[in-house]
């Protein structure tokens, strides 16, 4: 899932992998592997992937449903926090 939000992402923005790989100063073939699934996708990889995509972290792990950098922890403004009793 993480490798089709990096590419997805990438190609809604009009990068190469090149251009994206330059972004983020790693050599193309590191985006490539990335997105081919060949290497996993590190928090710091993702970190460094997502401010040059305008997306977090935690969006391109595949973690959350999160597309912004700017998105809270995804949980409801109206929750109820939990009472320990």
């Amino acid at each position: 899932m993480r490798q089709i939000r990096l590419r997805e992402t990438r190609k809604e923005l009009g990068l190469s992998v090149r251009a994206l790989a330059e972004l983020v100063d790693v050599d193309h073939s590191t985006i490539s592997r990335i997105e081919s699934g060949e290497r996993g996708l590190s928090v710091d990889m993702a970190e460094k992937l997502g401010q040059a995509l305008n997306k977090s972290a935690s969006y391109l792990l595949g973690i959350g449903e999160v597309e912004g950098p700017s998105e809270k922890s995804g949980f409801s403004e109206d929750a109820e926090p939990y009472n320990w009793s």
